[in-house]
This record gives C-alpha cells, structure tokens and sequence, in this order.
C-alpha cells in the first residue's frame, strides 16, 4: 500500500485525471496536453469555480467542502464517476494506493469517495 503522498500515488492520481483529457478539452474548447498537470488542474479548478463555487451557499463552507458536493453532482462528465455511476470508489483508489483487497476493504464507498476527491483537490490546488 502506499501512502497518499507518495511520488507514486501521486503519479496514479494524475493518471486518474487525465483519463477525462478529451472530455476536458472539448468542455473547455481548447487542447490540454497529455501530461500538463498545471493547464489540467487549472481548467479543473476554473471549472469548479464557474459551476458551483460563485454561489453564495458555496462560499460559505470551506472550499474543500464546496469541492466535494460539486464533485457529487456529476461534474465534468466522469472524472467523479464513483459517486453515481458503477465505478466503485474503492477499486479506483486501491488502484491508485497499490492495495490488496484486505486493504480496500478497510474503507467503505462512501469513505473511499471521500478520499479519492480530497486527494484529486489536493493535486488540482498545488498544481493550478
């Protein structure tokens, strides 16, 4: 298992994001490059800001908590399809944290959902 702040855990979360790079170029209208981890989390972060975060409700819980729920409203298509869809938020992170399956069961899905975003927030603030 890795820790969350590993260089490789990192590295798996980045390639998480950028699994959606077509659908956050054509959202955005522009081309983000493969791999460019600041045009990528910028555009993430932008689009937060323009889709929920302007509200004054938002601004009113800490950014990090404004994040989650927008996450739990599908935005961006998929990028946080383990709140609605079949994806189950504790395979994707155990992927990303290199778990074994005693691991994974450690979190329930709400729980691994709550990661999994706090650790997409954190790489789209350090990198934007």
């Amino acid at each position: 298992m890795l820790r969350t702040n590993s260089k490789k855990a990192i590295e798996n979360i980045w390639k998480y994001i950028f699994k959606d790079l077509d659908y956050m170029n054509e959202y955005r209208g522009e081309d983000i490059k493969p791999g460019d981890k600041k045009a990528m989390a910028k555009a993430i972060d932008e689009a937060f800001t323009i889709e929920a975060y302007n509200s004054t409700y938002e601004r009113q819980q800490n950014r990090q908590a404004a994040f989650e729920n927008w996450a739990q409203g599908l935005a961006l298509g998929g990028m946080f399809d383990y709140y609605y869809y079949n994806a189950d938020a504790t395979e994707i992170l155990g992927e990303i944290l290199e778990e074994t399956e005693t691991e994974k069961a450690r979190y329930t899905e709400e729980q691994a959902a709550h990661t999994l975003t706090a650790l997409i927030y954190r790489e789209v603030i350090k990198n934007k």
